[in-house]
C-alpha cells in the first residue's frame, strides 16, 4: 500500500513523474540525476561509435548495398542521437546539487 502524502498525489490518486522524481531526490539526494547522466552518456557513446562504424563500413556512404537507403538515414539520425544524448547527459550532470 502506498503512503499518501499531502501534495504528492492528485485528487484521482495518480502521481506525476515529476513529483515522483522530486520525492526520490529529497530522500536520496541527486543520485537519480547522476544515474540518468551516466546512462545518457553511455547511449551517446554507443551512437557515436555506431556512426563511425557506419561510415567506415560504407566507405563514407560510397559503397552501400542495393536498397541500402537506411545507411543514409542512419548517417543523419545516429549523430543527432549522439549529440542529443550527450547534451542531456551534460545537463543532468550539471543540474546535480542545484535547487
Amino acid at each position: 500500500m502506498a503512503v499518501v502524502r499531502r501534495g504528492v498525489f492528485s485528487p484521482k490518486g495518480l502521481c506525476s513523474v515529476a513529483n515522483a522524481l522530486d520525492i526520490y531526490e529529497v530522500h536520496h539526494g541527486r543520485s537519480v540525476l547522476r544515474g540518468i547522466a551516466i546512462v545518457a552518456a553511455a547511449l551517446s557513446a554507443f551512437f557515436l561509435f555506431y556512426t563511425v562504424r557506419l561510415l567506415a563500413v560504407t566507405s563514407f556512404l560510397q559503397r552501400t548495398r542495393p536498397g541500402g537507403g537506411g545507411a543514409y538515414v542512419g548517417a543523419v539520425v545516429f549523430p543527432l542521437l549522439a549529440l542529443a544524448l550527450g547534451w542531456a547527459s551534460y545537463r543532468a550532470w550539471s543540474l546535480r546539487g542545484k535547487k
